[in-house]
């Protein structure tokens, strides 16, 4: 049986696929926030995955994390719309255009 020592650091442990989507404007989101995490120069590159990690440590910290806090956060996700997290750009033509994300594998140049 796989083991993860206590004083291992997390960011080194074993990983595991989310197998999740989140819609266009989330995973845009996640992009724009380690952008700004990088650009204060503090810790150079930051990835999607560091940065989807850093939430869901940060969230489930002991006093964050209670029925109710979850429930209402469930209720304002699924109420949301869309501009709630576009670019303000977006918010002032009233659309989202985004590019398609690539599939497969980056052809070799």
């Amino acid at each position: 049986m796989p083991r993860i020592h206590c004083d291992q650091k997390l960011n080194r442990c074993e990983n595991e696929q989310l197998g999740v989507s989140v819609p266009v404007p989330l995973n845009r989101l996640i992009g724009t926030l380690c952008d700004i995490a990088r650009e204060t120069g503090i810790l150079g590159e930051v990835t999607r995955k560091e940065m989807v990690a850093a939430i869901l440590f940060d969230m489930t910290e002991a006093e964050k994390v209670d029925g109710e806090r979850l429930v209402a956060m469930v209720q304002a996700y699924r109420t949301a719309t869309a501009d709630r997290r576009m670019p303000e750009e977006s918010r002032k033509s009233g659309y989202f255009d985004y590019e398609e994300p690539r599939r497969g594998r980056p052809s070799r140049a």
